[in-house]
């Protein structure tokens, strides 16, 4: 308790509010995320196909979202105005859910949108309120960024609870509620602990940002209504992306431009990390459903509950890898961090090929108990990736870029999703033993592509060591 109170004690008082908010917005969204499926085809009648593109594109947007919110907030240097302007949007998305069903895509329209603001915004608001020198950034971040799986753990959960129970519109209205007090204390805390930064006039504080992000869901909701048109829109962020880069890096110094390259660097390791381990919600948890003895003292468990397993255990593994760092007193830079994920990521998947060949050897289901593990290193590999990469971002790149590479940051997260798809489909989970060699080759390959990268990222954190000598 003790340490407990010490290790709080040295964070900047902006963390607690910052926790709280963060929490709510990510327990709304992947909440919202876990029933647009069943609630578009149940209760609105949309077709399957329909329901799966919509989901798709909210996903998408979610995160396309923070790119724009990021350059905004940059523009403006002002990240918690961008991130309350966020949240009211999404509560307003939600109060269209509530009001009339018949307003379900605008609803999702405006939610994507406040989420992709206030997710860029964010992140970055934290990050002022830390000294580029003070070494309570990655542990203050790592805190942070369990906020973010206690929604993502939470949500689905209390989302289905209340939909079973009461109605999907009380969801909504739980959320809101939620928000609205989480925004009531965030308010309150920010008068009395004054955690505010330096703002612009009203007008360009307040004005710019409510009529960008009434033309981001206006696109959003177009997009929606118009999905044979959003791989092109991938395609041109991309390319768009791409270029802003370019034009950002010529007008930088040498110095800078070694940090962007090193943010760039840690931004596709994470892209590729969660190309593959969103593999947890798709190819792997069917193969659970068809092989894995789900029953726990008797007790038959839904193949899609063990979704929540991996944000679980990085909630878990957070506070450990955080005191393991102090007792050692020799915490590696995040590229050391992210080969050491890596290899986690390489030895969880390997353990899928491993379960596979049991179920190919002996015939029968395989046991819960090597899920659990592979889970619990996949979380462990996640809290080694992100959290370090977050707060490298608002440490070394100049604060005029800092909002526009958390957006990009997330963006990839987009680009992840999508090719996760196509690493599903790899690694479909076989309908019967007779195919369970394609599935178990597959896996055994990708654990052997993350490892290699894995050692790649060692050798280029060696080499860019030097880069984070004035920075944690």
């Amino acid at each position: 308790m003790d340490r407990a109170l010490k290790f709080f004690r040295e964070q900047p008082r902006a963390l607690l509010p910052l926790f709280i908010i963060e929490s709510i917005m990510r327990f709304s969204y992947w909440g919202i995320m876990s029933i647009i499926v069943l609630y578009l085809s149940r209760h609105l009648n949309y077709s399957k196909d329909d329901a799966y593109s919509i989901f798709g594109s909210f996903a998408t947007f979610g995160f396309i979202g923070s790119l724009f919110g990021g350059i905004l907030a940059d523009r403006l240097s002002d990240f918690r105005t961008v991130m309350l302007i966020g949240i009211y949007i999404l509560s307003a998305g939600l109060c269209l859910l509530v009001v009339d069903p018949k307003l379900a895509l605008l609803g999702f329209s405006f939610i994507a949108s406040g989420i992709g603001l206030f997710t860029a915004a964010s992140a970055n608001l934290l990050g002022e309120f830390y000294d580029e020198s003070d070494k309570n950034r990655n542990d203050g971040f790592t805190i942070f960024y369990v906020a973010t799986n206690i929604g993502g753990l939470l949500g689905p959960i209390v989302y289905a609870l209340i939909m079973e129970v009461l109605g999907i519109r009380f969801a909504f209205i739980f959320s809101l509620l939620l928000i609205l007090s989480g925004l009531f204390f965030f308010h309150t805390f920010s008068r009395t602990k004054r955690i505010t930064v330096n703002q612009p006039n009203f007008l360009k504080r307040v004005g710019l940002p409510a009529v960008f992000s009434v033309l981001i869901t206006w696109a959003i909701y177009f997009f929606m209504q118009n999905q044979k048109v959003l791989v092109f829109l991938l395609v041109g962020v991309f390319i768009a992306t791409t270029l802003f880069v370019f034009f950002v890096m010529k007008g930088l110094n040498k110095g800078d431009k070694r940090k962007v390259f090193c943010v760039l660097f840690m931004v596709f390791v994470a892209f590729f990390f969660f190309s593959c381990e969103f593999q947890t919600n798709s190819s792997f948890i069917v193969f659970i459903d068809r092989f894995v003895n789900t029953n726990i003292m008797g007790v038959h468990l839904q193949s899609s509950m063990f979704a929540s397993l991996e944000p679980g255990f990085v909630v878990l593994c957070s506070p450990l890898l955080i005191m393991f760092w102090r007792f050692v007193k020799n915490e590696p830079h995040v590229l050391f961090k992210q080969g050491i994920g890596l290899c986690l990521q390489s030895f969880a998947f390997a353990m899928i090929a491993l379960l596979a060949y049991l179920v190919c050897v002996n015939g029968k289901d395989v046991s819960l108990v090597p899920v659990f593990f592979m889970m619990m290193l996949l979380g462990a590999a996640e809290v080694l990736i992100m959290p370090s990469l977050i707060s490298s971002i608002t440490t070394l790149l100049p604060k005029h870029l800092k909002g526009t590479f958390m957006g990009i940051l997330y963006l990839s997260l987009a680009y992840s999703g999508y090719f996760s798809g196509v690493i599903a489909k790899l690694t479909e989970a076989p309908k019967h033993q007779a195919q369970i060699v394609g599935f178990i080759d597959a896996y055994k390959n990708i654990a052997l592509l993350t490892l290699i990268i894995g050692f790649f990222v060692f050798g280029v954190g060696w080499s860019l060591k030097k880069v984070w000598s004035n920075n944690p």
